[in-house]
C-alpha cells in the first residue's frame, strides 16, 4: 500500500472532494447502474477530521478552499502513469457543485485543462 502526503497552496486546511458514485474503469465500469455519472462530495478540514474513501476505479478530484492545505492519501497499488485519465472538472453533464471561493482565481494544472467531457470519455470507451 502506497502512502502519499501532498502540500498545496490556496485553499486554514480544508478541501472539498468529489467522487463519482459508480466505478469508472477498468472492468468494474457499469453504465447501467442508476448512479452512473452522478457525484457526491464532502468538505475535509483540520476541524472536522473527516476522511473520504474513494474506491479503486472511481473518478475523483479536489478543490482547496483555504490558503494552504496538507492532505494524505493511501493507494492500494503503486503508481502506474499509463492508468491515468480524467474528466473535465466543470462538465455540465456531471454538474459538480464545487464550493468555489468567491474572488479567488482557479489554479488548474495544464493536464487538468485537457481532460475530455463525460460524453466524450464515454464515446472513447464505447459506452
Amino acid at each position: 500500500m502506497a502512502f502519499t502526503s501532498r502540500s498545496t497552496t490556496r485553499s486554514p486546511s480544508s478541501c472539498a472532494w468529489w467522487r463519482a458514485r459508480s466505478s469508472t474503469w477498468p472492468s468494474t465500469f457499469v453504465p447501467a447502474v442508476p448512479t452512473f455519472g452522478k457525484w457526491e462530495g464532502v468538505v475535509l478540514s483540520a476541524e472536522n477530521h473527516r476522511q473520504f474513501f474513494i474506491p479503486r476505479g472511481f473518478a475523483h478530484g479536489f478543490y482547496v478552499m483555504s490558503e494552504t492545505a496538507v492532505f494524505c492519501y493511501k493507494c492500494d497499488d503503486t503508481y502506474h502513469p499509463g492508468d491515468e485519465g480524467g474528466l473535465m472538472w466543470n462538465d455540465p453533464a456531471i454538474g459538480i457543485d464545487w464550493p468555489l471561493v468567491e474572488g479567488v482565481e482557479l489554479n488548474l494544472s495544464e493536464k487538468d485543462t485537457q481532460h475530455p467531457s463525460f460524453d466524450e470519455w464515454r464515446s472513447e470507451k464505447g459506452l
